[in-house]
């Protein structure tokens, strides 16, 4: 069928076929001959025009399959650029909040369906205000692609997803991880980002003058009743006192942060409510 789709070929396998008895025929001066001949060349060449029309079917036919696929993959490149367009954070090529949502919904419900462990990391680059105060803006864009891509690439595991929780902060997922598993790895990362010297001359983090990070950690244990609000919840509590620990630090979330944050909100409320010593001087006055 393939011969078809060309007409120098169909002419090729016509013409030798018929063109010795024609020529035969001819040649044998005879009016039946003759008459035979003729007849021969007229099936000819209806055979010829009709194998010239088939042609052009099958190359119209075989045009449109063409055209049909190239609009099939140009219709799936597109659906396939929204998609990543829609999990894709532009400005550091990672995973955005929206994957991150979707991730960490479905592996809680997973891990409540089989009974394992999960981990959640809550990455923040360290006086990142300070920096964005004191570097220009096309320095605090490259800083943070830079921390994503290194925090990317260190994320090996199958299953794991790094994304971009907020703008300086980071999240990661990791299913099947306790905390202590979730410690070495982070302690992994910190040790990433403080190779890579991404200078930071206005940190407060001490001996430093370079870019670091501080990770909390919270944990989804087996028959654990936790949600996505929870959960992310306290790896924030854990990295939030990671910094007000000095950064550069990894802290696992546990329930004494809580109780510590009551205390000092309770004594910051009592403060406020007793009155000062230049008060009661000028009231005693």
């Amino acid at each position: 069928m393939t011969c078809l789709y060309s007409k120098k070929i169909i002419l090729a396998m016509v013409l030798p076929t018929f063109a010795p008895l024609v020529t035969g025929f001819i040649v044998i001066a005879q009016p039946l001959s003759f008459i035979l001949a003729v007849s021969l060349t007229v099936f000819a060449g209806l055979v010829l025009f009709f194998s010239v029309s088939v042609n052009r079917f099958l190359i119209n036919g075989l045009n449109m399959q063409v055209k049909y696929e190239d609009a099939a993959q140009q219709s799936e490149y597109y659906k396939k650029k929204v998609e990543t367009a829609t999990f894709d954070d532009p400005e550091t090529g990672i995973f955005n909040r929206r994957l991150f949502d979707l991730i960490i919904n479905e592996e809680i419900r997973r891990a409540k369906r089989i009974n394992s462990t999960l981990s959640l990391m809550v990455i923040e680059v360290d006086c990142f205000l300070q920096y964005k105060a004191q570097y220009s803006q096309t320095e605090v864009d490259e800083c943070i692609r830079s921390v994503a891509t290194i925090l990317a690439k260190a994320t090996s595991r199958g299953g794991e997803f790094m994304t971009r929780f907020d703008k300086q902060k980071f999240a990661l997922v990791v299913p099947n991880a306790d905390k202590s598993e979730a410690s070495c790895f982070s302690a992994k990362m910190l040790d990433l980002i403080n190779k890579a010297k991404i200078e930071h001359l206005y940190t407060s983090v001490e001996n430093l003058k370079t870019l670091s990070i501080s990770i909390g950690i919270a944990e989804f244990t087996e028959g654990s009743i936790i949600d996505l609000e929870e959960i992310t919840s306290q790896a924030v509590t854990a990295l939030t006192e990671a910094q007000e620990k000095g950064g550069n630090k990894v802290l696992s979330f546990h329930h004494d942060m809580l109780s510590e944050d009551t205390d000092s909100n309770v004594l910051q409320e009592q403060d406020e409510m007793m009155p000062s010593e230049d008060n009661e001087n000028s009231q005693v006055a």
